[in-house]
């Protein structure tokens, strides 16, 4: 829904908004990365040169939307917020998916 409020401009409307790429905005969408940089606490980073594989200088995602896409985000977020028990599962193993089916 909300995407298809942004993307016919419905948003506009009401609002102000700024379009930004996946890998500059300070929300992240996991699944629109070409390549997921983290720093050493596990932060999702953003604003990283392509040829800049360690990211020394980018910036640490406000957000980070789909994280449950890969193994050690889901294993980061189970971490910080899970209860005591509560297992938190990838998009891929909740739905009986494949990781090679992402691309499909």
């Amino acid at each position: 829904m909300h995407n298809a409020m942004l993307w016919t401009g419905r948003f506009e409307q009401e609002m102000n908004v700024t379009l930004l790429p996946a890998e500059t905005s300070k929300l992240v969408t996991i699944g629109t990365l070409r390549a997921i940089r983290m720093n050493a606490d596990g932060e999702v980073l953003t604003n990283c040169k392509e040829e800049d594989t360690e990211c020394l200088h980018g910036d640490v995602a406000a957000v980070v939307h789909q994280y449950d896409r890969v193994k050690a985000l889901t294993v980061l977020a189970q971490n910080l917020y899970g209860l005591p028990g509560e297992k938190f599962e990838t998009f891929f193993e909740r739905y009986g998916l494949t990781e090679a089916s992402k691309e499909d």
